[in-house]
């Protein structure tokens, strides 16, 4: 076996130990305000749900969230029951808002959260960054004219 096949050998078990720590993540992200957003482009179906008092289901999968359009009363408590269907960790976060953490393959978690200013609010995926895993929670009718979707890499290293 010649010299450097047997180096690359040696060290593949290192680098892949250290791209398992280094998806390892964290839940805890830089905080900044809330913006009112519109949703990235999806080749995937647009659903919707509002909030009508029974509060919102929601499943996350591979690069989706099963509604891109939520909808919620300003001043409301909203209850977002969420549950990751998909292979990879995922989160459900509002910037300055709510963060779920991470989320787990298989795992659920129910969020309450109440915004009382009208608006347009991005909903995405820290993993895989709002480019590519978005949705937009209309909270009342009226508030900000959204903002163009974000473009480049997820903030946090990908699992795909």
């Amino acid at each position: 076996m010649k010299p450097a096949l047997r180096i690359a050998l040696l060290l593949l078990p290192v680098v892949l130990a250290g791209a398992l720590v280094a998806c390892g993540g964290s839940s805890s992200y830089g905080s900044s305000t809330a913006k009112a957003t519109q949703p990235a482009a999806s080749s995937s179906p647009v659903a919707s749900s509002s909030n009508d008092g029974g509060g919102i289901s929601l499943s996350i999968a591979d690069f989706s969230f099963s509604a891109t359009s939520l909808k919620a009363d300003p001043g409301k408590s909203i209850d977002i029951a969420i549950k990751n269907t998909g292979a990879a960790p995922h989160t459900f976060t509002i910037d300055g808002v709510v963060d779920s953490g991470q989320i787990n393959a298989g795992g659920n978690k129910t969020l309450t959260l109440k915004i009382d200013k009208a608006g347009a609010y991005r909903y995405y995926c820290t993993v895989h960054g709002a480019s590519r895993m978005s949705g937009v929670l209309q909270v009342g009718t009226g508030g900000d004219a959204p903002a163009p979707a974000p473009t480049g890499s997820p903030a946090s290293p990908s699992y795909y």
